[in-house]
C-alpha cells in the first residue's frame, strides 16, 4: 500500500508539471515542466517490469502476455477515444475537416498533448524486447541504455517522424531500476527472496531437531504476491541488496537482512544527489554549444524526475505517510481533459478583458493545476455515478 501511494503521489506532482508546462507561461514551465513526462514514461517503464517473476519461465512468460493485453485497455482504447472526441469538437468548432478524421485519430492531430500515449503505446510494443534484453545481464542492460541515450543526444538531427529516442531511454531508465536492481541472474526482490529461502532451507535442521523460529525475511517471501514488490521496492538499489545477501545465506541468518537493507541509499541522500545532478547538467548546458545541449537536456530531466521521487518518500518517511485523497487519483483525467480546460480558462479570461494584465496572467497561471484538477475529479465523480461504465472505458479501468 506504501508503495501504491508513493508512485500516486509522485504521479500527482507529475501531473501538475505538466499543467504548468501546458498553460503556456514560462514562469514553472522550464525545468519542473521538463521533468514531467520524462518522469511519466519513467513510471511506465518501472510499473510494466514490475512483478514480472524471473524464476518461472512459464509464469514469465504469462506476466509479459497479461501486460500487454492490458495495456490495450489502458493505452489504446484510452487514446483512440479521446483523440476522436477531440476531433469531433475541432470539427464541430470549424477547425478541422472530416477527412482529417485518419491524423487526428490515430496520430492526435486535434489533441498535441497525446503525443505521449502515442509514444507509450510504441514503446510498450517494444517492452518484451527490453525486458528480455536486460533480463541477459547487467551488462547488456547499461548496453542497452547507453545505446538508446546516444540516440536521445542525436535526436534533433535523425530523420525519425515517429520514434522518440529519449522517451525510449526514460522507459528503459525505469525499466532498468527494476529489471537490474541485483546482481546476478534474478530481477526482482521476489527472485532474490526464494533463493535465499532455498540457500537457507539447506542449512536448516533435519525434521524432529530443534528449529529457530522463522526470519522477518521468511514471513515476507510468503506474503508477496506475484504481482507486486515490497514497500520499497520501488527504489531500485533494494533488489540490489536482496541478491547480495543471497551470495551470503549459506553463512549469515536471514535475521541479518535489516543489516544489509541498511546499504539503501536513503531518501534524503538521494534527494541531494538528484538535485545536484539536476543542477550541474543545467550548468554545464549553459555553456555548451547550442549543437552539444541535447545530452545536458536528457541528463538534466531525468536526474529531476528521480528527484522529484526521492522529495515524495522523504516526506512520505518523515510523515510517517500521506494521506492520498480521491482528487489526487484522478490523474489520468487529469491528463486527458487538461488541454481542454486550460484554453477554455484563457479564452474566458481573454473574454474578461484580463488577457493584458500580467497579474491577472501569473495569478490564473499558478492556480492552473488547482483550476484543472478540481474540474477532471468533478467531472469523475459525476461520470462515476451517472455513466461509470463510459469512465471506465474513457480511462482505461483506472
Amino acid at each position: 500500500m506504501k508503495q501504491n501511494e508513493k508512485l500516486l503521489l509522485t504521479s500527482f506532482i507529475f501531473t501538475i508539471f505538466v499543467v504548468w508546462l501546458h498553460a503556456g507561461e514560462p514562469l514553472l514551465s522550464y525545468v519542473p515542466g521538463q521533468v514531467a513526462v520524462p518522469g511519466f514514461f519513467m513510471l511506465s517503464g518501472y510499473l510494466f517490469m514490475k512483478g514480472i517473476p524471473s524464476d518461472d519461465a512459464a509464469a514469465e512468460k504469462e506476466a509479459v502476455r497479461g501486460k500487454l493485453k492490458r495495456r490495450v485497455n489502458t493505452l489504446v482504447i484510452p487514446y483512440l477515444l479521446w483523440n476522436a472526441i477531440y476531433f469531433v469538437i475541432y470539427l464541430v468548432t470549424g477547425r478541422a475537416q472530416i477527412g482529417e478524421i485518419f491524423e487526428a485519430v490515430f496520430l492526435y492531430r486535434c489533441n498535441p498533448v497525446f503525443w505521449y500515449m502515442f509514444q507509450l503505446i510504441l514503446i510498450t510494443v517494444l517492452a518484451p524486447v527490453i525486458y528480455y534484453i536486460m533480463k541477459k545481464g547487467r551488462a547488456a542492460a547499461l548496453i542497452l541504455l547507453a545505446a538508446i541515450f546516444t540516440l536521445a543526444v542525436l535526436y534533433a538531427k535523425l530523420p525519425f517522424h515517429y520514434c522518440n529516442e529519449d522517451a525510449l531511454f526514460y522507459y528503459c531508465l525505469g525499466a532498468y531500476l527494476v529489471l537490474r536492481g541485483t546482481y546476478g541472474d534474478g530481477g526482482t526482490l521476489r527472485g532474490a527472496c526464494s533463493g535465499l529461502r532455498e540457500q537457507q532451507a539447506a542449512t536448516r535442521p533435519e525434521a524432529g531437531t530443534h528449529r529457530n523460529p522463522p526470519s522477518p525475511d521468511d514471513a515476507l517471501h510468503d506474503s508477496l504476491p506475484a504481482a507486486s514488490l515490497p514497500d520499497d521496492a520501488q527504489r531500485g538499489w533494494i533488489a540490489s541488496c536482496a541478491s547480495s545477501a543471497a551470495s551470503f545465506a549459506a553463512k549469515r541468518e536471514l535475521s541479518e537482512a535489516a543489516e544489509w537493507r541498511r546499504s539503501m541509499v536513503p531518501p534524503a541522500r538521494g534527494f541531494i544527489i538528484t538535485v545536484a545532478a539536476t543542477a550541474l547538467f543545467l550548468l554545464v548546458r549553459s555553456v555548451l554549444p547550442a549543437d552539444l545541449r541535447n545530452i545536458c537536456e536528457v541528463g538534466y530531466r531525468a536526474a529531476g524526475a528521480l528527484a522529484v521521487y526521492f522529495l515524495v518518500e522523504l516526506v512520505y518517511e518523515k510523515k510517517g505517510g500521506i494521506e492520498v485523497r480521491p482528487w489526487m487519483k484522478v490523474n489520468f483525467f487529469v491528463y486527458a481533459t487538461h488541454y481542454m480546460i486550460i484554453r477554455i480558462i484563457w479564452a474566458l479570461e481573454t473574454a474578461a478583458g484580463l488577457n493584458g494584465n500580467q497579474t491577472a496572467n501569473v495569478i490564473t497561471y499558478l492556480m492552473m493545476p488547482a483550476i484543472c484538477i478540481g474540474t477532471a475529479y468533478g467531472l469523475s465523480v459525476i461520470m462515476k455515478k451517472y455513466v461509470p461504465k463510459v469512465y471506465s472505458v474513457l480511462t482505461g479501468g483506472r
